[in-house]
């Protein structure tokens, strides 16, 4: 009689142990099928990440047909009340957090290339500037330069060079052209990513390609 209780608690024991086994066999499989590489929570997961991005680059596409409906500068008011010119066959991004001065607002061309606009606070820069004399220029450059210097490497300054594309003349007129555009307009527009080309580079000389202004484009 005893043996045979014996046998029963033995075959309990062995049943209890087999069926810990089972149930850890079968949570593994439970958290593989949820958070694996192809488990339910991952795939949700990528299927939110394709929407969302899907999403965003439905809002870029939407953008760039609306760029090509402006043929002139306009003036944009974003909503908070902070207004800045966007110059022709360009309009604001329709991305969230991409359409305030405060956040950076992103603009896009009708091409798909994006740029951020970058404020210089009025009172960072000189007063009552006419720009009627080349000094005056030569002032408004010092006092930028002196506001980033922060960022600004040494050894580096804005002068022409033979070589550059432009003649001296060119290059004068374009760098006051810029100066007094920040002056007026309390900044500037700067590319949102590295100048690129979706083309191949075979050759640096090769000028045929199209440079952009875009994200996942290949560095010239």
């Amino acid at each position: 009689m005893q043996k045979q209780k014996n046998k029963e608690k033995g075959i309990t024991l062995i049943a209890l142990v087999v069926s810990i086994i089972v149930l850890i066999i079968l949570a593994g499989v439970s958290i593989a099928m949820l958070v694996g590489e192809n488990g339910i929570i991952t795939q949700a997961q990528r299927a939110k990440q394709e929407t969302e991005q899907a999403q965003v680059e439905e809002k870029r596409q939407l953008a760039m047909l609306e760029a090509s409906v402006h043929l002139e500068e306009y003036e944009y008011t974003d909503i908070n009340g902070e207004k800045v010119n966007i110059p022709a066959q360009c309009t604001v991004s329709k991305v969230e957090g991409e359409n305030t001065l405060e956040n950076g607002l992103v603009i896009i061309d009708v091409n798909g290339n994006e740029w951020v606009w970058i404020e210089v606070p009025k009172n960072e820069m000189p007063e009552g500037l006419t720009f009627e004399n080349e000094t005056e220029y030569e002032t408004l450059e010092t006092t930028l330069q002196e506001y980033v210097k922060s960022y600004r490497e040494s050894g580096y300054a804005d002068t022409w060079y033979d070589g550059c594309g432009l003649s001296k003349e060119e290059y004068k007129q374009s760098k006051q052209n810029m100066l007094k555009s920040i002056y007026e307009n309390g900044g500037f527009y700067i590319g949102r990513y590295e100048v690129g080309s979706f083309d191949n580079p075979v050759i640096e000389e090769d000028i045929t390609r199209k440079a952009v202004i875009q994200k996942r484009s290949i560095s010239i």
